[in-house]
């Protein structure tokens, strides 16, 4: 089963706050469902790829 996590859920797993939260989500791509048109949840296997994906990215920035 998927495990959804609220906008505090999420940015604890991430290991950032809240704002910072929305800024990935409105500016670096974090992938989020809206449900009902108001609430926002994150999957959390999804959060753990785009953060692999990011940390990939930002590596590969670093070395040139």
């Amino acid at each position: 089963m998927t495990n959804l996590l609220n906008k505090k859920q999420a940015a604890q797993y991430l290991g950032v706050s809240q704002r910072t939260l929305d800024y990935f989500r409105q500016r670096e791509k974090l992938p989020f469902h809206v449900i009902g048109g108001k609430l926002i949840r994150f999957v959390e296997c999804e959060l753990e790829q785009w953060a692999l994906g990011r940390s990939t990215d930002k590596d590969k920035e670093n070395e040139k």
